[in-house]
C-alpha cells in the first residue's frame, strides 16, 4: 500500500470523532445544514488530493466541482475558500512554457481555489454602503507600488510573474471577501467555515507530531508538486507538523487565527455547549503545541488578551488567567518534559545556549542587519538586498538567509513607503473597528456585534503580531488579506446596522 493511501485511511480514522463533535456544535449555532455540506466538500477534496494522479487532473476535477456546486451562491464560495484555504495542500508545481518562455508560473491549488471561488467574487460583487474607501484606496496604492517595484531591476517577464502572485495573494482576497458580505448571519458562516477548516488540519497536526510522520508528504509527491519550505524539522526530539500547510510555523499561524476566531462562538446562553466549546479550544491549542512554533504562541497569547481587554470584567479575567498560567508552569517545572517545554517559551530564560533565547537573538540580530541595508533604500527599498554584506552574515547553516519577519522583508524590498502603507492599511481597519465598539456596547441588540467585532479585532493584531516572526510563505498572506477583508465586511455591516436602528428609532 503506498504512502498516500495509508496516510488517507490514517486521516479519515482521526478526524471522524471530532467530525461528528463539531456537527454537534454547530446545531447550537444554526449551522448544521452548512457544516454537513461542508464536511462533504471537505472529504471530497481530500480524498481527491491523496487519489488524483498528478496536479493537472486534480485542478480540473476540483475547479468542475466548485464551479458547479457554487453557482449563483457567493456566500457558499467564501465559505468553501476559507474552509479550502488551510485544507488543501500549499505546495506548487512549474507551469511549462514555450519557445523563449522557460516557464509561465508556479502555481498551486491555493491558487485554483482563489480563480474559481473569489475571482467571480470581484469582477460581479455588489456594492453596499462605502464606508472602507480609504482602505480600499490604501489597499490598491500598495499593490501598484508593488507591481511597480517589481519591474524595476528584473525583466517584464519576472515582473509580470510577480504581479500575478501578488494580486493572487492580497487584492483579489481582499476585495472580494470585502465586497461580497453584506449580512452579520453570512459573516458568521463564513467564520464558522474557516473555524471549521483550521479545527481539522490542528487535529491533523497533533497526530503528526504524536506519529512522527507528516501526512501530505506521500500526496504531494503524486502530484508532482513540491513544498517549496521545509520538510521533516524538529525541535526537542518531537516533529513539528505541518499538516497541509508545508511548514510548522504556518501551522501555528492558522491555529492561532482559528483559536481568534472561535471567541466568537463562545455559548454565553446555551451553558450545556460549553464542553463542546472547550474541546475546540482545546485542539486548537494542540495545533499550536504541535507546530513548536513560538512565533504563534505570542500571537495567540496576544489574541486572547485584546480580546480579554476589550470586554467587560477585563481584570479581573486577566488575572486569572495570569495564576492559571503561573500554575500551568509551576506543575510542568516539577517534571522533565515540562521544563523541556518550558525552554521552548520565549523570554523565560537567558541562557544562550537554549533554542529559544539563540532564536531570539538571531532576530534581534536580523532587525539590526536589515535596518542598515533600508537606511541605504529608505524610500523603495532595493530587489538586491540578500547580496548585501550584512545580510551575509546572516546566513544559516542551511545556506540561506532566513528572513524571518514579513515587515522586514516589506521594508527591504519596497522600503519604508511601502512598509508604512502596508502599516497603514491594518491600522485604518484597527481604528475603524475599534471605534464602533463603545457605539455597540450601548444597545443590548448588537450585542452579537460587538463579540464579533471584538474577536475579528483580536485576531488580526495576533496576526500582526505572529508575522513579525515569520515571512510570507505559503499561504500567510492570502490569509491576512482575507482577514482584513472580513473586517471591511463587518465595519459595512455594523454601520449599516447601527444607522437602520438609528432610523428605526426615530420613526417611532
Amino acid at each position: 500500500m503506498s504512502e498516500e493511501i495509508r496516510a488517507l485511511i490514517f486521516i479519515a480514522v482521526i478526524v471522524s470523532v471530532p467530525l461528528f463533535l463539531f456537527l454537534r456544535y454547530s446545531s447550537s449555532e444554526g449551522l448544521k445544514k452548512d457544516v454537513k455540506t461542508w464536511i462533504s466538500v471537505w472529504v471530497f477534496t481530500t480524498f481527491l488530493a491523496f487519489l488524483a494522479p498528478n496536479f493537472w487532473l486534480y485542478a480540473i476535477t476540483l475547479s468542475i466541482f466548485l464551479i458547479f456546486l457554487t453557482r449563483n451562491n457567493p456566500i457558499l464560495k467564501l465559505c468553501l475558500f476559507f474552509l479550502l484555504l488551510p485544507s488543501i495542500p500549499a505546495a506548487t508545481v512549474m507551469v511549462p512554457g514555450f519557445g523563449i518562455i522557460n516557464y509561465f508560473i508556479y502555481t498551486g491549488p491555493h491558487h485554483v481555489i482563489i480563480l474559481v471561488l473569489l475571482l467571480p467574487l470581484l469582477i460581479s460583487s455588489r456594492r453596499g454602503l462605502n464606508v472602507n474607501k480609504s482602505v480600499n484606496i490604501l489597499a490598491f496604492v500598495y499593490f501598484l507600488l508593488l507591481v511597480g517595484i517589481a519591474f524595476r531591476d528584473t525583466n517584464v517577464t519576472n515582473a509580470l510573474r510577480f504581479s500575478t502572485i501578488t494580486a493572487l495573494a492580497t487584492i483579489i482576497p481582499f476585495y472580494a471577501v470585502g465586497r461580497t458580505v453584506h449580512k452579520a448571519d453570512d459573516l458568521k458562516k463564513i467564520m464558522f467555515a474557516a473555524i471549521l477548516g483550521i479545527f481539522l488540519q490542528s487535529i491533523i497536526g497533533v497526530a503528526e507530531t504524536l506519529k512522527g510522520w507528516h501526512l501530505y508528504n506521500g500526496a504531494i509527491n503524486a502530484l508532482g508538486l513540491k513544498w517549496g519550505v521545509g520538510n521533516y524539522l524538529s525541535r526537542n526530539n518531537l516533529l513539528r507538523a505541518s499538516a497541509a500547510l508545508g511548514h510548522p510555523i504556518v501551522l501555528g499561524y492558522i491555529s492561532a487565527i482559528g483559536l481568534g476566531l472561535y471567541l466568537y462562538f463562545y455559548p454565553k446562553i446555551q451553558k450545556k455547549m460549553r464542553q463542546q466549546y472547550w474541546i475546540g479550544i482545546t485542539v486548537f491549542i494542540g495545533g499550536l503545541l504541535a507546530s513548536l512554533s513560538r512565533g504563534p504562541w505570542v500571537g495567540a497569547v496576544a489574541m486572547i488578551l485584546v480580546f480579554l481587554l476589550t470586554g467587560q470584567k477585563a481584570i479581573g479575567k486577566l488575572t486569572k488567567l495570569m495564576f492559571g498560567g503561573f500554575f500551568v508552569l509551576a506543575i510542568l517545572s516539577t517534571t522533565q518534559a515540562g521544563k523541556s517545554f518550558i525552554e521552548l517559551i520565549p523570554f523565560v530564560s537567558n541562557d544562550e545556549n537554549i533554542h529559544a533565547v539563540s532564536t531570539i537573538s538571531y532576530r534581534q540580530q536580523l532587525l539590526d542587519q536589515s535596518w542598515i541595508v533600508i537606511k541605504r533604500n529608505p524610500f523603495f527599498g532595493s530587489a538586491n538586498y540578500l547580496d548585501t554584506p550584512e545580510m551575509e552574515t546572516m546566513r544559516q547553516g542551511e545556506g540561506i538567509i532566513d528572513i524571518v519577519n514579513s515587515y522586514l522583508v516589506i521594508a527591504l524590498s519596497s522600503g519604508l513607503i511601502g512598509l508604512g502603507l502596508f502599516l497603514s492599511i491594518f491600522a485604518a481597519i484597527l481604528y475603524k473597528m475599534y471605534k464602533l465598539m463603545p457605539t455597540l456596547k450601548q444597545n443590548i441588540k448588537f450585542r452579537d456585534l460587538l463579540v464579533m467585532d471584538r474577536a475579528l479585532f483580536a485576531t488580526i493584531i495576533g496576526v500582526m503580531v505572529t508575522i513579525f516572526t515569520m515571512s510570507g510563505i505559503s499561504i500567510s498572506q492570502q490569509y491576512y488579506w482575507s482577514l482584513l477583508g472580513l473586517a471591511c465586511a463587518f465595519i459595512r455591516i455594523a454601520k449599516t446596522e447601527v444607522i437602520n436602528h438609528i432610523l428605526e428609532t426615530n420613526r417611532r
